[in-house]
């Protein structure tokens, strides 16, 4: 399997281009998949969900330490003595009444979650892809937190308690950190606690930002307005297969869905110049790849982002590609002619994503191109495309997305 590049891509305008194997697709209510995934085997995504780790307990006000406890160990502590039962509990990030996506909220309330494991509590966050696809369902685009909402999210998730973090500055040298603790009790969560602590504290959740991060660098990437807004279609081959790529309506917000049956691939894409700095890529999505009738006989689906980097001259750098696709049955038996899914090299890796599941995931793609593509000179970034891509590689496959809230950030 190989992902072409045509000399589009060189004027940053992406076209992609499948050769015998898997192409770049998108599909599915909520995803962003690309073109063909790495062979043997692709990479493992960022995990969404992370199993509670039940080690070390949160060091107590009165254990003998050397150190001054972190402003997470603080919070965990007054949040454990207020929780009645060890049942799942949920932290979320907020700021002024409402849920904040920002990395330095999103760094605490993961903190905060840590010490809270270590000291036995199941914890989940916003990032595990239960919590997001819940927050998305019963917040929908408003992120304003009230209390019927916290009760319906509780009882969707089981959960014993939920607790919302909260950053504020106090002064010019200090930060806040508030937390109000939601209960279960028979079924109606009530806020049990309501504390604030100022802080000084340097640690990594409040060196995240300096200053704040650039605004969504991409155009019309949550597609409230129809996809020619900011985007461009690209076919690989415009005479084979069929695609549909629309707006929807769905929840109160507009997605972008994306269809394509038969060979070749058709793929939405712009390009962001970006500043210095530490650059991250937030998607809502849902991938499904399908394989035609004979499974390994009959091609596959594929669909994703491919996230591309280019200089100031607007030549390619290296990619990421991050979707789903089906593996074909006989690839690991050694059989001559089986297609093998991509590999990852030096200037291009693959993160694949589970078929058919809703992702809500926030990459911090600069990091990743770091470690993984070895070729990449990261201080030569000048611009990065984006690209939404469905595509097949039988006449019988297929693949679908579904896309929204779509962010290019750059962050100091």
């Amino acid at each position: 399997m190989k992902i072409l590049f045509s000399s589009m891509i060189f004027a940053a305008s992406l076209s992609f281009i499948s050769c015998a194997s898997p192409v770049v697709n998108n599909n599915s209510n909520l995803d962003l998949a690309v073109t063909s995934p790495p062979s043997s085997p692709p990479v493992s995504p960022t995990p969404l969900i992370e199993e509670p780790a039940q080690t070390e307990a949160i060091p107590s006000d009165d254990s003998t330490s050397f150190e001054e406890p972190s402003t997470s160990q603080k919070v965990a502590q007054e949040i454990a003595k207020q929780l009645p039962e060890r049942d799942p509990v949920v932290i979320l990030p907020t700021r002024d009444g409402n849920l904040d996506a920002s990395e330095e909220s999103e760094e605490m309330a993961e903190e905060v979650a840590e010490q809270l494991r270590k000291s036995g509590y199941t914890v989940q966050t916003r990032r595990a892809m239960n919590v997001a696809s819940a927050i998305n369902k019963i917040f929908g685009r408003s992120k304003g937190i009230r209390g019927p909402s916290i009760g319906r999210l509780g009882t969707a998730l089981g959960l014993g308690a939920i607790i919302l973090v909260g950053l504020a500055n106090a002064d010019e040298n200090e930060k806040s950190v508030t937390t109000s603790i939601y209960t279960n009790n028979r079924g109606v969560f009530e806020e049990i606690s309501n504390s604030s602590l100022k802080t000084k504290d340097k640690s990594a959740a409040f060196q995240q930002r300096t200053s704040p991060c650039t605004e969504n660098l991409l155009t019309n990437g949550d597609f409230e307005k129809d996809w020619e807004k900011g985007w461009n279609r690209t076919y690989s081959d415009i005479d084979e297969g069929s695609s549909v790529t629309e707006v929807i309506g769905a929840s109160g917000s507009n997605l972008l869905h994306m269809q394509h049956k038969g060979l070749a691939s058709v793929s939405l894409h712009q390009t962001a110049s970006v500043p210095k700095g530490r650059i991250f890529f937030q998607f809502e999505s849902k991938f499904v790849a399908r394989e035609g009738p004979i499974g390994g006989f009959s091609g596959t689906g594929t669909a994703g982002f491919t996230i591309i980097f280019f200089d100031a001259n607007k030549k390619y750098l290296g990619l990421l590609w991050v979707g789903s696709h089906k593996k074909n049955i006989f690839e690991d038996t050694g059989l001559v002619g089986v297609p093998q899914s991509p590999q990852s090299t030096n200037s291009a890796a693959f993160i694949a994503l589970d078929n058919d599941r809703k992702v809500n995931d926030r990459l911090e793609i600069s990091r990743i191109a770091r470690d993984r593509l070895g070729k990449l000179d990261l201080s030569k970034i000048k611009y990065v495309a984006v690209s939404i891509s469905v595509g097949a590689t039988h006449q019988s496959a297929s693949a679908e997305a579904w896309v929204d809230n779509l962010s290019l950030e750059v962050c100091q």
